[in-house]
């Protein structure tokens, strides 16, 4: 995985930017609100993107670049260490799963439980969202790859969600969590 980097140039009240990021748009607003300018004098310059996994899509690290630039008055490449990177990271946030299933008399499941509290993706940009969408359920929840009669879900929201190497964390416990179940 390519570390977080971004060369930023602040002169005569506008900025460019060079970074790998997953959200120009983003990044772009939070450069122009840090350094006090319209964001129409931002440019950010996307370069080729390898390993992000969902934590360049946060631009803590090329605001940091453009603050920089502004503070020395020279345009300023800033490239995280692994060091760096670990210590201001986002990392994911837990997620509890309850399951239960119930068996007929041929020992078949014929009715089946699941409970689960995680974070919504989208509230790694917008707090005040706190209930997955649909295509979040459907990552292991109320995607149930077994016929099983009668199928009951729930979902409570759980705290917001930070990206930090692997977006798609649900369905990998969600299954993880039927496996277990089913072989019991």
């Amino acid at each position: 995985m390519e570390p977080q980097a971004a060369t930023a140039s602040v002169a005569d009240g506008r900025c460019d930017v060079w970074s790998c990021t997953q959200f120009p748009q983003v990044s772009r607003e939070e450069v122009a609100k840090a350094l006090r300018i319209p964001v129409e004098r931002v440019k950010v310059n996307v370069t080729l993107l390898g390993g992000a996994f969902g934590r360049k899509a946060k631009p803590d690290y090329i605001v940091e670049a453009a603050l920089l630039s502004q503070a020395v008055g020279a345009p300023v490449k800033v490239t995280w260490t692994r060091e760096d990177d670990i210590h201001h990271d986002y990392y994911h946030t837990v997620n509890a799963q309850h399951l239960e299933a119930a068996l007929d008399r041929e020992r078949h499941v014929s009715a089946w439980l699941h409970r689960t509290v995680f974070p919504a993706i989208p509230s790694t940009f917008k707090p005040d969202i706190t209930y997955a969408s649909d295509g979040e359920l459907g990552q292991g929840v109320v995607d149930l790859p077994y016929a099983i009669p009668n199928i009951r879900w729930r979902e409570r929201p759980g705290p917001p969600a930070r990206a930090h190497r692997l977006v798609p964390f649900r369905s990998q416990h969600s299954a993880r969590f039927r496996r277990v179940l089913v072989r019991r």
